[in-house]
């Protein structure tokens, strides 16, 4: 509810059942957005470690059936950071490669470069 209240009711946009449907594109859209920033400080002090401590809490719990550790937000995108580090840049595959560099050549630019 909250978000509604937010993003559409004060907002000034569509909420809940006046939303359009999805992939319609009879009408507009109408979708509202908000945007919050919050100063923890502002709430009690010492939110650093507090939530450092928090995250670590999340992962020493047990990993779940099939997994090997517990992640929290951003984790997997900074495995994936790392990883492309490592690599010298993103892997793509062969024939999206191909894709584009057809592309490029229709619109008369230079293909991707890449490494091998």
């Amino acid at each position: 509810m909250m978000v509604e209240l937010f993003c559409g009711i004060l907002g000034g946009a569509n909420y809940g059942p006046n939303i359009r449907k999805w992939k319609s594109s009879s009408e507009v859209a109408n979708l509202g957005q908000c945007f919050v920033a919050i100063n923890p400080e502002a709430f009690a002090p010492g939110f650093p470690d507090r939530m450092q401590s928090f995250i670590d809490d999340f992962r020493n719990l047990p990993a779940a059936e099939g997994e090997t550790e517990v992640l929290v937000a951003g984790d997997p995108e900074r495995k994936h950071i790392d990883k492309v580090k490592k690599d010298g840049g993103l892997s793509y595959h062969k024939n999206l490669i191909e894709h584009i560099n057809t592309l490029a050549n229709s619109l008369n630019v230079e293909p991707i470069k890449t490494i091998d």
